[in-house]
């Protein structure tokens, strides 16, 4: 799905995963299906550390955009990102943790969450080397 700089993921937080089951034995994000896994959909989620605090981070690859942007509705409208605001293409808000955010790129539904702040979960989706498309 993408190249991770080595010195940015903990350890060995580094897990693939296909279904809601297999997200929740590496890390709970809901009891639903928020992200509509179970449609064939393929994804990965690492503790992040490009600044001094670690992020979670999931990303999910779809089979196309329109199954993203389905499942970007979903998790917009869930209670994972709660009082939550869509700005510049990122849909910012709290999450169990602290801050969360998520964004859509093609075909790929990234989250960061368990930030101090906004601005901390801002500047991680902005900087994750992620890329939409089958290409």
């Amino acid at each position: 799905m993408i190249f991770l700089p080595p010195q940015w993921v903990v350890g060995d937080s580094l897990l693939y995963f296909r279904g809601q089951i297999a997200l929740n034995n590496g890390y709970f994000l809901s009891n639903q299906d928020v992200l509509f896994l179970s449609k064939g959909a393929e994804g990965i989620t690492f503790l992040y550390k490009p600044e001094d605090q670690p992020l979670r981070v999931i990303m999910v690859r779809y089979a196309g955009r329109t199954q993203a942007i389905e499942a970007f509705k979903s998790l917009r409208s869930s209670a994972v990102i709660k009082q939550g605001s869509l700005k510049e293409g990122l849909f910012l808000g709290k999450s169990r943790k602290g801050c969360g955010g998520s964004l859509l790129s093609e075909d790929i539904v990234v989250l960061v969450l368990d930030g101090k702040t906004r601005e901390t979960v801002t500047r991680a989706l902005r900087s994750l080397p992620y890329r939409g498309g089958q290409g």
